[in-house]
């Protein structure tokens, strides 16, 4: 599966393909589904039918990491911090809500084979001259 890139000015790259997740929040039993795009080391924004809360946090956000080497994919399991959240109105006059995250990890974790993805199919360091769109 071929990886696509966002070249917007950003401190870290990001595949920006969207992906299907799975989310519950801190003390809620209930696991909503929703679509994380532009996901770099640092966080991701995901796209949900109902607001998450600004400051809440997501005590597990499950989603599939895709490789160019489908044996390579990886399981992701995280918790992340909501720091935006805004609604969003579609042309089918559907509307979405989508949420800047921040993920929380530990020292060897899901965020460090996260991490070791994206550094393998878009490079290692920040990113500070990709030109705008």
């Amino acid at each position: 599966m071929p990886v696509r890139v966002s070249a917007e000015r950003r401190e870290f790259r990001r595949l920006t393909q969207p992906l299907p997740a799975r989310f519950r929040l801190r003390d809620s039993p209930v696991v909503r589904r929703g679509t994380i795009e532009n996901i770099s080391r640092a966080g991701a924004a995901i796209l949900t039918p109902v607001p998450l809360p600004r400051n809440g946090i997501v005590e597990q956000l499950r989603f599939l990491l895709p490789s160019e080497d489908t044996q390579d994919s990886v399981k992701v399991s995280i918790a992340a911090a909501v720091v935006t959240s805004e609604r969003q109105l579609f042309a089918d006059s559907s509307e979405r809500y989508r949420s800047g995250l921040v993920f929380h990890d530990f020292k060897g974790g899901p965020l460090e084979k996260v991490c070791k993805i994206i550094n393998r199919e878009l490079g290692s360091g920040p990113v500070t001259s990709l030109p705008n769109r």
